[in-house]
């Protein structure tokens, strides 16, 4: 990771601060002096540790459950009684409902702008104040989910991580069951419910990488108060 890469300061540093503020998941991570004080005997025990904390093994293979069952019962070593997991960090979701425009100076020729909002995480700009009504686009859009369900193929592997992401968000079943059932009966006048309930005329947090001597920031304070954050707050190690 590296942060004089334009996708990794965007994606990996700024939307991530955008959501959570300064304690993120790219944030918590060591920093290169606690990287520098880690030892071999740290990282020895640390493994040897791991799994007397509560873990998961998943299997993809020719072998039966069975099978798979009495080779885990042979080669896995752990302890009857397990250690709680650690908590995870305490990541704040930010409300995002006040105007606010943060920027970050970047050496580049464009500026990449964000718009978010409390209900959805990135707005098309033209759709903030109002939302045509298109019954063509609707059908485009029904017929194209509908083939982008049909289409897609979970095989191997990733039918393990997509029943553990299903799992995280409380899901029993493919949760593509019922968006591919339920789309049919989208009407625009459900459509036109949630766009007033969840984006129109919401305060908005703009996002910015840029150049900052080749965009007016004076002219940005009209749409909240300016803050340019450095990529040292971004970011847990120096550049």
């Amino acid at each position: 990771m590296h942060s004089k890469d334009k996708c990794t300061i965007l994606y990996r540093g700024l939307l991530p601060y955008v959501f959570n503020g300064p304690n993120n998941s790219t944030t918590n991570a060591l920093t290169d002096a606690e990287i520098d004080a880690i030892t071999s005997a740290d990282l020895i025990a640390r493994i040897r540790d791991f799994f007397s904390y509560p873990h998961e093994i998943m299997y993809f293979g020719p072998r039966s459950a069975k099978e798979v069952a009495q080779v885990i019962s042979k080669k896995h070593r752990a302890p009857t009684t397990l250690r709680p997991a650690p908590p995870l960090p305490p990541w704040q979701t930010r409300p995002l409902d006040r105007p606010e425009v943060l920027v970050v100076h970047h050496d580049m020729v464009q500026a990449e702008v964000f718009l978010y909002g409390r209900s959805l995480p990135r707005y098309d700009t033209t759709l903030l104040h109002t939302l045509p009504e298109v019954p063509s686009s609707l059908e485009n859009a029904r017929s194209s989910v509908k083939q982008s369900i049909a289409s897609d193929r979970i095989v191997r592997n990733e039918i393990l991580w997509n029943y553990i992401t299903a799992r995280h968000f409380g899901y029993t079943t493919d949760q593509r069951r019922g968006t591919y059932s339920a789309i049919d009966t989208l009407t625009m006048s459900d459509v036109q419910q949630f766009y007033s309930k969840a984006v129109k005329d919401r305060c908005k947090v703009i996002a910015i990488l840029a150049d900052t001597s080749k965009i007016d920031m004076k002219a940005l304070e009209k749409y909240g108060p300016v803050r340019v954050v450095k990529k040292s707050e971004l970011f847990p190690y120096s550049e």
